[in-house]
């Protein structure tokens, strides 16, 4: 798994991209019927549904779930496809650290069980929990390149997002 930081000052909350009138599992549903396992689209959703640990909210609106839950549907409509590379932006922005936690297992069983996950991300805990290969920018320049405990100590890094280097 590998994580791109962006700039310090791009954090924040991203639109969520749901149905927000559609249950949790019709937002799935939507995603699976346009994919080639269309014939199977109401099992396939099931599937990733119970995976997530989101059956208990599947006739709950989109809009009526907190933003940490809604991120797991946003994957959710992606899994539903059997993706290869899993491309997120922002994942963690609005989870609690629980819901981090939750959401680190889970990027972590996708990468061990094949899917290639590229992470853009500000949430340091997560991408240094679950991450192979970090690479860090800094106005838009690739400035340190490695294993997350080699990135985390590059004096690079430390003055690029902490103002200064170690002592």
């Amino acid at each position: 798994m590998t994580a791109a930081a962006p700039s310090p000052g791009e954090a924040g909350l991203r639109h969520l991209e749901l149905f927000g009138r559609l249950s949790v599992r019709d937002n799935l549903l939507v995603a699976a019927e346009l994919g080639p396992g269309r014939r199977h689209a109401a099992r396939t959703a099931d599937a990733v549904l119970a995976r997530l640990g989101l059956t208990g909210v599947a006739h709950d609106p989109a809009d009526a779930l907190p933003t940490g839950l809604t991120r797991l549907v946003e994957v959710g409509r992606a899994l539903v496809l059997g993706p290869r590379v899993l491309l997120l932006d922002e994942p963690a922005a609005g989870q609690d650290a629980e819901e981090t936690q939750r959401f680190a297992a889970l990027l972590r069983s996708l990468a061990d069980e094949g899917t290639a996950v590229l992470l853009v991300e500000h949430d340091m805990s997560l991408v240094m929990s679950v991450c192979d290969e970090v690479h860090v920018l800094d106005l838009g320049s690739v400035v340190a390149s490695g294993p997350p405990a080699r990135v985390q100590t590059d004096e690079t890094v430390l003055a690029a997002y902490l103002g200064q280097a170690r002592p």
